[in-house]
C-alpha cells in the first residue's frame, strides 16, 4: 500500500548471476508510477517487448532500489523479471 502523494521504493533482491544481469520491469506498472531512480545505476537501459529492461555488465548485485512515484490511484498489477525469471505483484495507492 503505498499513498499516492509519496514516493517509495521497491527492493529487488536476487542470486548472484554470471555474466551480463538484467532486471526488467513492465511498462503497465511504470505507467501508473514513475521511476525516479535506480541504485545502483544500471549500464543501460532500453525498452522491448512492453518492459524497461536495466542491464548490468557484471554480475548482478545482492540489491537493486527503485524509486517510485505513484501517479494513478488504484490496484496496478505489476511484473519484475529478475534475470529472466518472472515476479508478479499488486501495488494498492490511495489518495
Amino acid at each position: 500500500f503505498v499513498r499516492s502523494t509519496q514516493s517509495t521504493s521497491l527492493q529487488i533482491s536476487a542470486q548472484d548471476t554470471r555474466g551480463p544481469a538484467t532486471v526488467a520491469i513492465a511498462q503497465g506498472f511504470l505507467q501508473a508510477t514513475s521511476l525516479s531512480d535506480v541504485s545502483p545505476q544500471p549500464d543501460s537501459e532500453t525498452a522491448r517487448e512492453g518492459r524497461v529492461v536495466l542491464s548490468y555488465q557484471g554480475s548482478l548485485l545482492q540489491e537493486i532500489e527503485l524509486q517510485l512515484a505513484p501517479e494513478n490511484i488504484g490496484i496496478h498489477q505489476a511484473t519484475v523479471w529478475v534475470g529472466g525469471a518472472p515476479v508478479r505483484f499488486r501495488q494498492v495507492t490511495w489518495p
